[in-house]
This record gives structure tokens, C-alpha cells and sequence, in this order.
């Protein structure tokens, strides 16, 4: 966003890069203060705000690279399993989705975040109907996941466009 900002108002490069970095800090950081309020436990709260404000995760997230979304979108997905698992009766298609949701944005950015999801077996099968209810929900997240990435990779990225690597014809 910050990117697409310092672009149509025409900036220099540098201050586009800065206004990137100063934006993904900004999610960074809303997305940390809402894992914090979704922890169920104050130990665990205090874990994740000690790890959250390391200096190398706060340098991760002042920069332009995916990892500071990677990072806090994971630790908010940790944060909402432990909700589910200690704070909430029951489990429904709509806290399924919302998982399904948070467990996508890293693996779009990297797949080995795909793993992510098996965090879903740790909230305990009472708090789901039925095991049958439960499989279903898991189904339910991993098609949340992979149909947009299997999509999103059949898209042709510039590097995938063919470049003409013959000499002779770069010459004439």
C-alpha cells in the first residue's frame, strides 16, 4: 500500500521504499496487538509480545519483505487456535473459515507455511460435533488454502515469460 502510494504521487524510488517499509511495520504491528488480545493465557501474552518485539523481528518487519506479513499473520493463526482451543464452547463453519483465512496469507507468500493448518488438531474433538464435523472443517480449510494458491500459480509471472537468449537475433 505504501508502495502503490509513493507511486501515484510520483516519488522518488527511495521514499516509495520507505513508505513500503513504514507500511508493512504498521500491519506488522496491528496484527501483533490483535494475536495479544486474542491469547487466552497472560503467560502466553507475554511470550508473544517478548518474541514480537525481538530486535531481528523488528527489523523484519520494517522491511519490504513478505516475512513481517508471514510472521504476524502466523502468530495471529497461533493466537486464534489457542482462542478456540481454551475460550470458546463450541466450533463452527465461521471460526473455520477465519482460520482457513489466516492459515492462506503465509502459504500464498510460501507454501511450508501450508503446515500451519495441523494446528486445527490441537483444539480438542469435543468442541466439534462430531469427528465427522471435524474432518469436514479441516477439508474445509484446506480447499480455502490450496484453490487459491494452485490458481494463483497458474498465473504466468514476468520471470516465466519467455526471453529470446539467441545472440545473433539480439544483434540484427
Amino acid at each position: 500500500i505504501g508502495i502503490l502510494i509513493g507511486r501515484l504521487f510520483k516519488l522518488n524510488p527511495y521514499i516509495i521504499a520507505i513508505l513500503g517499509r513504514i507500511t508493512n511495520l504498521i500491519y506488522y504491528l496491528s496484527v501483533i496487538y490483535f494475536a495479544i488480545k486474542l491469547m487466552p493465557k497472560e503467560k502466553w501474552k507475554n511470550i508473544l509480545i517478548v518474541c514480537a518485539l525481538l530486535p531481528m523481528s523488528m527489523v523484519i518487519a520494517a522491511s519490504l519483505s513478505p516475512d513481517a506479513i508471514i510472521i504476524s499473520t502466523m502468530y495471529l493463526a497461533i493466537a486464534y487456535v489457542l482462542h478456540l482451543k481454551y475460550d470458546k464452547e463450541k466450533i463452527g463453519i465461521k471460526e473455520t473459515i477465519i482460520f482457513g483465512i489466516l492459515c492462506l496469507i503465509p502459504t500464498m507468500c510460501k507454501v511450508v507455511y501450508i503446515f500451519l493448518t495441523i494446528l486445527f488438531f490441537t483444539i480438542p474433538k469435543e468442541k466439534f460435533k462430531n469427528t465427522k464435523c471435524r474432518i469436514i472443517y479441516f477439508a474445509i480449510i484446506m480447499c480455502i488454502i490450496l484453490i487459491p494458491y494452485l490458481v494463483w500459480n497458474k498465473i504466468p509471472k514476468p520471470e516465466e515469460v519467455a526471453i529470446r537468449t539467441n545472440q545473433t537475433e539480439q544483434i540484427y
